[in-house]
Protein backbone atom coordinates (compact mmCIF):
# COMPACT_ATOMS: atom_id res chain seq x y z
CA UNK A 1 0.00 0.00 0.00
CA UNK A 2 1.33 3.40 -0.94
CA UNK A 3 0.86 6.07 1.44
CA UNK A 4 0.82 9.51 -0.30
CA UNK A 5 2.41 12.51 1.93
CA UNK A 6 0.26 15.50 2.32
CA UNK A 7 2.06 18.34 0.30
CA UNK A 8 1.77 21.35 2.09
CA UNK A 9 1.34 24.74 0.20
CA UNK A 10 3.97 27.65 0.77
CA UNK A 11 2.57 31.14 1.64
CA UNK A 12 2.04 32.91 -0.80
CA UNK A 13 3.35 36.40 -0.96
CA UNK A 14 1.70 39.33 0.43
CA UNK A 15 2.29 41.63 -2.44
CA UNK A 16 4.69 40.22 -5.29
CA UNK A 17 4.54 43.77 -6.93
CA UNK A 18 6.59 44.70 -3.47
CA UNK A 19 9.32 41.58 -3.79
CA UNK A 20 9.68 42.03 -7.64
CA UNK A 21 10.29 45.61 -6.85
CA UNK A 22 13.56 44.71 -4.48
CA UNK A 23 14.98 43.11 -7.70
CA UNK A 24 18.61 41.26 -7.65
CA UNK A 25 21.94 42.62 -6.63
CA UNK A 26 23.98 43.20 -9.91
CA UNK A 27 27.84 43.47 -9.50
CA UNK A 28 28.07 46.99 -9.57
CA UNK A 29 26.40 46.58 -6.29
CA UNK A 30 28.44 43.90 -5.15
CA UNK A 31 31.48 46.23 -6.03
CA UNK A 32 29.70 49.43 -4.23
CA UNK A 33 29.19 47.13 -0.98
CA UNK A 34 33.39 45.81 -1.07
CA UNK A 35 34.33 49.08 -1.12
CA UNK A 36 32.54 50.13 1.63
CA UNK A 37 33.82 47.70 3.95
CA UNK A 38 37.68 47.83 2.54
CA UNK A 39 38.50 44.43 3.16
CA UNK A 40 40.28 42.07 0.84
CA UNK A 41 40.59 38.50 0.77
CA UNK A 42 44.15 36.77 0.17
CA UNK A 43 45.40 33.71 0.00
CA UNK A 44 48.33 33.04 2.11
CA UNK A 45 50.75 30.16 1.62
CA UNK A 46 51.78 28.71 4.79
CA UNK A 47 54.56 26.40 6.21
CA UNK A 48 52.65 23.53 7.71
CA UNK A 49 55.01 23.88 11.02
CA UNK A 50 54.34 27.51 11.18
CA UNK A 51 50.84 27.21 10.99
CA UNK A 52 51.02 24.73 13.95
CA UNK A 53 52.98 27.09 16.29
CA UNK A 54 50.01 29.57 15.03
CA UNK A 55 47.38 27.40 15.60
CA UNK A 56 49.01 26.98 19.51
CA UNK A 57 49.39 30.37 19.83
CA UNK A 58 45.72 31.23 19.05
CA UNK A 59 43.92 28.18 21.25
CA UNK A 60 46.63 30.21 24.22
CA UNK A 61 44.34 32.97 23.93
CA UNK A 62 40.36 32.87 24.40
CA UNK A 63 37.93 34.33 21.81
CA UNK A 64 40.35 34.40 18.89
CA UNK A 65 40.60 33.17 15.95
CA UNK A 66 43.43 32.36 13.24
CA UNK A 67 42.42 35.14 11.12
CA UNK A 68 42.21 37.52 14.16
CA UNK A 69 45.82 36.49 15.32
CA UNK A 70 47.38 36.87 12.00
CA UNK A 71 45.95 40.31 11.37
CA UNK A 72 47.13 41.49 15.20
CA UNK A 73 50.51 40.21 14.30
CA UNK A 74 50.53 42.01 10.57
CA UNK A 75 49.52 44.96 12.78
CA UNK A 76 52.19 44.82 15.30
CA UNK A 77 54.66 44.34 12.48
CA UNK A 78 53.80 47.68 10.81
CA UNK A 79 53.61 49.59 14.03
CA UNK A 80 57.19 48.10 14.69
CA UNK A 81 58.48 48.92 11.29
CA UNK A 82 56.72 52.29 11.21
CA UNK A 83 58.63 52.98 14.31
CA UNK A 84 61.90 52.26 12.97
CA UNK A 85 61.22 54.67 9.47
CA UNK A 86 60.36 57.19 12.52
CA UNK A 87 63.70 57.03 14.21
CA UNK A 88 66.08 56.76 10.74
CA UNK A 89 64.18 59.89 9.68
CA UNK A 90 64.97 61.73 13.03
CA UNK A 91 68.44 60.85 12.63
Amino acid sequence: MVVNKKIEKKEELRDPDEYLSRGGKVRADMIDEQEITQWQTISLRIPQEMLKTVDHRVKERAALTRTAWILEAIQQKLKAEGQNEQRREES
